[in-house]
């Protein structure tokens, strides 16, 4: 078992890739990764509000024990990282098959704000949501794409209706350390 850096107390060796696959957003698109992560807790996955880094960091070390034993788990966790390794490698992406002779080329996308996942607050609505779509289809097509945006200390208010029907707003906090970010 090891020490994560980004604040993971620990992991089996049999599943230390797990804080690597949590750090990278593609599992909020990938059905098997967010099912392998449901599958550590379903109840503190869903308290979370499916966050991985957050389960991670909350996990019982023995549920992980068993999860690192456990072949359906295996099966999925090594699932996660393949797909991982692969969409990280570009060999085989429509950008490489259609312009082979173009060297590395990093696209720098600067937006406000990204809707990548709920787990990651900084997005509050149409412009945020369009940046994310962009930021996932440029992974999709195997882009060297970059998004640089704004961190706000907090993220923007949840609104709901309460009994009475009056509408109610609360401010989302969160860490910024604590989201799979990088500050470059």
């Amino acid at each position: 078992m090891s020490q994560g850096t980004r604040g993971v107390p620990y992991l089996p060796e049999a599943i230390q890739g797990l804080e690597r696959v949590a750090t990278n957003l593609f599992w909020s698109w990938s059905h098997p990764a967010r099912e392998m992560f449901r599958r550590i807790d379903p109840t503190m996955w869903s308290r979370v509000r499916h966050d991985p880094l957050a389960l991670l960091r909350g996990a019982d070390p023995a549920r992980l024990a068993t999860c690192a034993r456990d072949p359906e788990f295996l099966a999925l966790y090594r699932g996660a990282v393949y797909e991982l390794d692969r969409l990280g490698s570009r060999a085989d992406t429509w950008f490489a098959r259609s312009y082979p002779d173009i060297g590395p080329a990093t696209i720098a996308y600067f937006c406000a704000e990204f809707g990548l996942h709920n787990s990651v607050p900084i997005y509050s609505g149409g412009l945020g949501v369009l940046a994310g779509d962009h930021t996932k289809e440029a992974s999709d097509l195997g882009l060297d794409f970059v998004c640089v945006g704004l961190l706000y200390s907090r993220g923007y208010f949840d609104q709901k209706v309460d009994r009475d029907g009056w509408q109610t707003d609360s401010d989302e906090v969160f860490n910024p350390e604590a989201l799979p970010l990088t500050r470059l």
